[in-house]
């Protein structure tokens, strides 16, 4: 199928350079296998030599033992040069990080070029020598399963985000009481910074209704005083001062 818009082309690279990543994670899998097996048996090997020698084992069958394991060894460390796993890793990297750079071009692109349809092309020629065409389809297929799930989860996830917006504006339009902005661009951040700058106004607000209340429950006092309480004062003023004189 001929890719003839910028957006095709996109989604085409993003495809085959996962198929890169996916046939370059199986490749890394497998030789970490392969490794981690001649690995045990190497520290087998070794541990049974070093029992021998102080158990003081003589027998013909713990002397072939180790010839057996090292043997093996041998043969899997022979297959796993045969096996060429690094460089076939090092040629997928290099044509994934093709794909990558050619990749980013595009999306910085406005618009399809000749050049960055010559760079396509290139980009499509180091995925065409890095892996066989079989395996090629194989990676592919798996490549769309797993952009076809990406996309879908992102799907409900908009789903999702705009149920709970409509539930949010419900909420709200049922309770015209709470000042809020309804907007579904907006942050947490954001609202919890409204709620924090009118909490000044609401204790402002309350620290005036208990004023008022207090004020009204205690009793008014009296300013005009008759003539014995102030005759009563002046008594109690000079006793004071009577008590303060030395004697």
């Amino acid at each position: 199928m001929e890719k003839t818009s910028l957006k095709h082309l996109k989604d085409d690279l993003k495809c085959r350079r996962d198929a890169l990543s996916l046939s370059h994670e199986d490749m890394k899998k497998e030789s970490d296998a392969w490794g981690m097996r001649i690995m045990v048996l190497s520290l087998a090997s070794g541990s049974l030599e070093t029992a021998k020698l102080q158990m003081g084992w003589d027998s013909d069958i713990v002397m072939l033992i180790p010839i057996i394991i090292s043997s093996i060894i041998g043969a899997l460390s022979a297959y796993v040069r045969f096996r060429d796993f690094a460089t076939k890793m090092e040629i997928l990297v290099k044509a994934q990080g093709e794909l990558t750079n050619t990749l980013t071009k595009l999306r910085d692109a406005d618009h399809l070029s000749p050049s960055l349809k010559s760079l396509y092309n290139k980009a499509l020629e180091h995925l065409d020598t890095s892996l066989y065409p079989d395996v090629k389809a194989s990676y592919i297929k798996k490549s769309n399963k797993n952009l076809i799930g990406v996309a879908q989860e992102e799907a409900r996830y908009m789903d999702k985000l705009f149920k709970l917006n409509a539930k949010r504006r419900k909420a709200l339009a049922l309770n015209p009481e709470e000042d809020e902005d309804v907007s579904d661009t907006e942050s947490v951040s954001s609202r919890a910074s409204r709620n924090s700058q009118s909490l000044p106004r609401n204790f402002e607000r309350n620290f005036e209704t208990l004023h008022r209340r207090v004020a009204s429950e205690i009793p008014t006092i009296r300013e005009e005083r008759t003539e014995e309480e102030i005759q009563s004062f002046s008594d109690m003023e000079i006793d004071v001062r009577l008590d303060k004189i030395p004697l």
